[in-house]
């Protein structure tokens, strides 16, 4: 059974260039999730490929970014923009490959929203069987960041692979840019980043 959460709670962000072939069981995914998101918004983000197509033929909204050169943390940056006006509660980030378990977002909207000072949710993952040499060390790496964790019970990053943020926490790492932290004013992404969401999680944790 699919409960659709209800009143402007979480809208998930998929940021996408030239995804036309990982998006349709991304997207598929998300529609058998116990817990569907209100709004579906896939960043098309400077494509010449059909991904703007797959998502308005499975129902996602499609929002294609303008004038953009900071690549992942620029797309979502002016997609993050654009919610301002009518702000959700939660936002959710997946890369445009991620294919969820059925429970992910009923999980995450539950952990996050049970404690008012926690700014993000994030999950473990797992590659698909490797075809190559390079498949295989990042498997290898998915499986010691997992052990990591469960060892720990201390995560590093909050993975752009699938994370869910209270929308608030992103608004405070806005307005914290270009003075308590770096990066340019108003942005939540640094757009000097290469590994924007180990930057964001950094920023998260600086702002308390």
């Amino acid at each position: 059974m699919v409960a659709r959460v209800a009143g402007n709670v979480l809208t998930v962000l998929i940021p996408a260039h030239n995804e036309e072939d990982a998006l349709g069981p991304t997207l598929r995914a998300l529609q058998r999730q116990t817990a569907a998101p209100e709004r579906v918004i896939v960043v098309a983000d400077n494509c010449d490929d059909g991904t703007a197509s797959v998502a308005e033929d499975l129902g996602a909204e499609v929002m294609c970014t303008v004038g953009n050169t900071h690549r992942k943390a620029g797309a979502l940056n002016q997609a993050l923009a654009r919610l301002e006006a009518a702000p959700p509660r939660f936002v959710m980030v997946v890369d445009a490959d991620t294919r969820l378990s059925p429970r992910f977002i009923e999980t995450a909207l539950r952990e996050v929203a049970r404690d008012p000072r926690m700014g993000a949710v994030s999950g473990l993952f797992v590659g698909e069987k490797p075809s190559g040499l390079l498949q295989q060390f990042q498997a290898n790496e998915y499986i010691r960041y997992r052990t990591q964790i469960e060892s720990t019970h201390r995560v590093s990053v909050v993975t752009g692979t699938a994370s869910v943020f209270r929308y608030t926490a992103l608004r405070d790492v806005a307005a914290h840019r270009g003075s308590d932290i770096p990066g340019t004013a108003g942005d939540v992404y640094d757009r000097s980043a290469i590994t924007e969401d180990s930057e964001l999680t950094l920023a998260l944790k600086s702002c308390g």
